[in-house]
């Protein structure tokens, strides 16, 4: 640092403008083996590991300098707060020109999957630094959470301000497993309660960023909470934000149980249509197929979330009512007229029970798998002995068609046998 005139240091305010105007040359090389302090001053910074060397120069002035030069990384271990995996295996090489750093090379792996990366960081004098990335990786661990477990090949751009961040391009997911659970007495979400979301990024930094990307999966995503229990295929431009994402494609799905409070649906096919400009009330198409007190259900659900129409075909048959009351409520009508309202909700109450025991004995289950307690219903008080005591029914599926039954009957007689259980469509 240079000054053409003397400084009078017994003049500190005078002093310091004349020296932030004093010219600065200077080269600096460094060369740090642990990178741990940048965590305690770089905000949202979990955790960060490896080496560092830098080999740059100085000049302008000291109010204004001006670096060029390269600063390159080895070994690199970095995570951040929140949904973001870590990268580990990292480098980097960074070359500096003034406000410009250019990412000429930053490569390492996300969940055990590389990815490469190019663009430049711009440093303006006023707001936030701004990103413009170009990212690719196939199979890359892109969300790890509570709720959300996803990978994808990619090929998309990162742009803007830091706290304002744009996601564009292309993602095919390879294996997703989305396990929120739902409420189906009508839980809060981000958007309205009248309002179909079809998930949601909770935390920063993924909360607030916005996407437009386009997403595909071919029966790659699989859902599994307490309501739903199958594979999905998306063909969806996406948009919005991570935690009020808005969809544009359709969603299609097979072979999926729906499990309601007193019934469990088989879903043979169907799709969720998202138009452009409803992203929150799509359009809906499935088939599905249950059996209740002897009675074989088809069930055709259509139109849209908020107003979806249900039909319901049954063999034997049944009026429309009496079928709907049949899936709503797992009350034949002849229950309803011989038992009457109170005793056919006891009877409800006790199957609920029966299956909540049966879930605390068998503990959680495996997602990616179709549970023993998917393959068991129990059936408590749907008739009563000639002593008063409640029947007991309970069915494991064995394979498809074939089904193990056990049973204390109306005569309070235990009993058990295998069924074969024919379907004709």
């Amino acid at each position: 640092v240079s000054s053409p005139r003397a400084i009078d240091w017994r003049r500190p305010a005078a002093a310091l403008e004349r020296l932030r105007d004093a010219p600065l040359e200077g080269a600096i090389r460094v060369d740090t083996p642990d990178l741990r302090l940048l965590a305690q001053w770089i905000e949202g910074l979990h955790h960060v590991a490896g080496r560092a060397t830098a080999d740059v120069t100085v000049a302008g002035t000291v109010a204004s300098p001006r670096w060029t030069g390269a600063v390159e990384a080895t070994g690199l271990v970095v995570r951040i707060e929140g949904d973001v995996p870590s990268i580990d295996r990292g480098r980097a090489r960074l070359v500096l020109d003034g406000r410009r750093v250019t990412v000429e090379r930053l490569e390492g792996r996300l969940g055990f999957a590389p990815f490469h990366a190019t663009g430049a960081l711009l440093l303006p004098e006023d707001g936030p630094p701004e990103l413009d990335l170009h990212v690719t990786g196939e199979n890359l661990l892109v969300v790890r959470s509570r709720d959300v477990r996803l990978r994808a090949d990619v090929d998309v751009t990162i742009r803007g301000p830091l706290d304002a961040l744009r996601v564009g391009g292309a993602a095919r997911i390879t294996d997703a497993l989305v396990s929120a659970p739902m409420d189906l007495m009508g839980g809060s979400t981000p958007v309205s309660d009248a309002a179909f979301q079809l998930f949601s990024l909770r935390d920063e930094p993924l909360a607030s960023v916005r996407f437009d990307v386009r997403v595909t999966a071919d029966h790659t995503i699989r859902v599994a909470n307490n309501v739903i229990v199958g594979d999905f295929a998306v063909d969806v431009a996406l948009r919005g934000t991570g935690a009020v994402p808005e969809p544009e494609g359709r969603v299609d799905f097979r072979d999926v149980q729906v499990q309601l409070p007193l019934t469990r649906l088989r879903v043979e096919s169907g799709s969720l249509l998202f138009a452009p400009g409803a992203p929150f009330d799509p359009q809906v198409r499935a088939t599905a197929f249950t059996r209740l007190k002897g009675y074989d259900l088809d069930v055709q659900l259509t139109g849209a979330v908020a107003e979806m129409r249900v039909h319901v075909a049954s063999s034997p048959p049944l009026a429309q009512e009496d079928a709907l009351l049949l899936l709503a409520t797992g009350a034949a009508p002849a229950d309803v007229a011989r038992d009457g309202v109170t005793r056919i909700a006891v009877t409800s109450a006790g199957t609920l029970l029966g299956e909540a025991v049966l879930a605390w004995f068998t503990g959680p289950e495996d997602p990616d798998d179709e549970s023993f307690l998917d393959r068991v219903t129990v059936e408590v008080g749907r008739d009563r002995s000639a002593t008063g005591a409640a029947t007991i029914e309970a069915e494991v599926e064995l394979r498809p068609r074939w089904f193990l039954k056990l049973e204390r009957d109306r005569w309070d007689h235990y009993d058990a046998g295998v069924l074969w259980r024919v379907r004709f469509r």
